[in-house]
């Protein structure tokens, strides 16, 4: 079939409707004239795709209050509006340690949700039953059936086929390398779910309705209980040819690096200064530091048996313990060096449990990444996640809701 052949009346009336809602759901209630200005479409096509959206549910006329006819002589303009209460989504984030889900309208507009903490240990069908049943649990609360529902997002460590909903790599949990998590979850709703790296949720979470919205080259690295890295370029998620784009596999290379490098030696400088202040404030058996030693030691290697113990010899300049206080934050900026170093993003924010320790790890980052930015070269800007846990639960939203439209629109 050629091309000219294949773009045939209903495929362009479908994309006239993509069009149409693309417009209400961003810009909010518009008049006829309004709308079809936006959308660049004809007043005679606007009239026909609307009356398709509407027979869909999907748009629908906002009500003529009674100060509208004294605006002006003849009929007031027919208003429209996008009907985000039509449908619902769900966003899933099934971790090692920790599950959340939320419930939203086709807005992104949170109206539920649930968490709990899991076992580490816990067997691939328990932890499916109790997402299951949480999900069920949030549902319920905010009234909304299986039938309501128009997609799901699941957000899980590991490497993820995105095609299939596979979960190709994860050591995180037991049994989850090579499940099918999409079908697994999705059994029992009659909707599309898709299937992400927790990293890159978080990442398209923060770009959505958090620290980098309105950027489009950003790092997001979540660190913590689970440690990865989500990557976008040009407001694009980068996956990489089998979703592997962002795991941490170099770790172990960080945490013996050669101390006569002089990249080791930029970063002992810098935290070397950062933890001298900390400890002239006496700060360093506050919160944040407890953070970067206890939860983040996945990411940095740095594992201390009496935490009160080594913290408040720190306090007291015992070296041993200060220096487990500067390694643990010089490999935490390592890490932060090689990422933005090879993306070069506009902004790298801080996610997972790195975020309760920004008040500290974000002066030593910035510090780093000014010393090993080069001629012509700006580092990036360095922020704290603002969604925080739920990151990666509103990135399956928003990845949902990427799924569910063009779903709708198959009508």
């Amino acid at each position: 079939m050629s091309r000219a052949e294949s773009a045939t009346p209903p495929l362009l009336r479908r994309l006239n409707a993509g069009r149409v809602l693309d417009v209400l759901r961003s810009g909010g209630p518009l008049n006829v004239a309004e709308l079809a200005a936006e959308a660049g479409l004809s007043r005679v096509t606007l009239d026909a795709v609307v009356e398709d959206l509407i027979g869909l549910g999907l748009v629908a006329e906002v009500p003529k209050s009674a100060t509208d006819g004294a605006r002006g002589r003849g009929r007031p303009p027919r208003r429209l509006r996008f009907r985000a209460e039509s449908g619902y989504l769900l966003g899933v984030d099934i971790g090692a340690h920790r599950l959340e889900v939320v419930v939203t309208d086709l807005l992104g507009t949170v109206v539920g949700g649930r968490e709990r903490s899991l076992d580490p240990a816990m067997s691939r069908p328990r932890r499916l039953r109790a997402a299951r049943r949480i999900a069920a649990s949030a549902m319920d609360d905010a009234g909304v059936s299986p039938s309501d529902l128009r997609a799901i997002g699941v957000g899980t460590p590991g490497i993820v086929d995105g095609q299939t909903g596979t979960v190709t790599y994860c050591n995180a949990m037991a049994g989850w390398s090579g499940l099918c998590l999409g079908a697994e979850f999705g059994r029992g709703f009659d909707c599309a779910v898709a299937v992400e790296n927790d990293a890159n949720l978080a990442t398209l979470g923060e770009c959505w309705q958090g620290a980098a919205h309105g950027v489009d080259d950003v790092v997001l690295l979540l660190a913590g209980d689970r440690i990865g890295a989500g990557i976008v370029i040009g407001g694009e998620l980068v996956r990489g040819k089998r979703g592997g784009t962002g795991e941490m596999t170099f770790l172990g290379l960080l945490r013996n690096t050669d101390s006569s490098e002089s990249i080791e030696e930029l970063l002992r400088a810098v935290v070397r200064t950062e933890v001298d202040q900390l400890i002239s404030r006496r700060q360093v058996q506050g919160e944040p530091v407890r953070t970067l030693l206890s939860g983040l030691a996945p990411l940095h290697g740095v594992h201390v048996d009496d935490l009160d113990k080594t913290l408040a010899a720190a306090q007291r300049r015992q070296r041993t313990a200060v220096r487990q206080v500067e390694t643990a934050m010089a490999r935490t900026c390592a890490v932060a060096i090689v990422i933005t170093t090879l993306v070069s993003p506009e902004l790298f924010v801080i996610g997972g449990n790195a975020s309760a320790s920004g008040d500290i790890i974000l002066p030593a980052i910035r510090a780093a990444l000014d010393g090993v930015s080069g001629p012509g070269v700006e580092p990036p800007q360095v922020a704290v996640s603002t969604l925080g846990e739920r990151a990666v639960a509103l990135g399956a939203i928003r990845k949902a809701l990427d799924l569910a439209v063009p779903h709708l629109l198959d009508a």
